[in-house]
């Protein structure tokens, strides 16, 4: 993980993207140019002096916040994934031994 010292940013950094005030994904810079970085479609200010990640162009009105991703964003987001995962799992295709299984673990608190 990068510190926020670092002054322009690079191939393969990660970006924790923010809408509404939560984290909705960590992705990373695709490219870069001398003056710009792009993460997916976005285009970023390439410089940066830590706090938020300029959008060029800028908006005005968005609700979507990019920061340079920190070892805090990524363990969080980690860990939302594995809580949608097993929120989303379809458990009535289990055989009832696995489900007992996952029962057993799941109410030892």
């Amino acid at each position: 993980m990068k510190e926020n010292k670092k002054e322009l940013l690079e191939v393969g950094d990660k970006i924790a993207v923010f809408f509404g005030g939560k984290m909705d994904c960590i992705t990373a810079i695709d490219r870069v140019t001398k003056t710009l970085a792009f993460c997916g479609g976005t285009r970023l200010r390439r410089s940066y002096s830590g706090g938020s990640l300029v959008v060029v162009p800028r908006r005005s009105f968005s609700a979507t916040r990019y920061e340079l991703a920190t070892a805090e964003h990524v363990e969080r987001y980690e860990k939302r994934k594995k809580v949608d995962f097993i929120r989303n799992f379809p458990f009535s295709i289990l055989p009832t031994e696995k489900l007992n299984q996952v029962y057993n673990i799941l109410k030892q608190d």
